[in-house]
């Protein structure tokens, strides 16, 4: 059976919205090395008390398609992730649009629940380098921009 984008879309925010663990297929490369392109994930959504965490993969909504990175920080109403492959951080999203977390990733040939000890440490060694790395490039941008327009006497 075939789905129009849409569709699944639609699928998947309803399937969320009724508190229902929805198992999702990952495309693209952002979250390597954890999470490669053909894994699947298992997508736990935010209700009642839970509330999005530094450092949890979530799934955001972002209108026409989802997006699963990494919380980098979150502040205020705001959040700010990351895929762990990429360089820079992804602009500000709404704490509204952030609907599920990732509970587990599954591999052709493992398992990986999310809540394990060891892959938390894990979690916490790739935030902690998405952090620096972040940092690294905003510092970096802001000299740049601060030698663009540089101050008249």
């Amino acid at each position: 059976m075939n789905l129009s984008s849409s569709t699944l879309h639609s699928y998947i925010l309803v399937s969320l919205s009724q508190n229902k663990l929805t198992r999702l297929r990952v495309t693209g490369s952002s979250m390597q090395p954890l999470i490669l392109n053909g894994d699947w994930v298992d997508v736990e959504p935010y209700f009642g008390d839970t509330e999005p965490q530094i450092g949890e993969i979530v799934l955001i909504n972002r209108g026409t398609d989802f997006v699963l990175h990494r919380i980098l920080r979150i502040t205020g109403q705001e959040i700010i992730t990351k895929g762990d492959w990429s360089r820079t951080p992804d602009p500000p999203v709404s704490v509204n649009q952030v609907i599920g977390y990732v509970v587990q990733v599954e591999k052709r040939w493992i398992k990986i629940k999310m809540n394990f000890p060891v892959i938390r440490i894990v979690t916490q060694v790739i935030l902690y380098l998405s952090v620096i790395t972040s940092s690294n490039h905003i510092k970096h941008r802001s000299v740049n921009e601060s030698n663009r327009y540089p101050l008249s006497k």
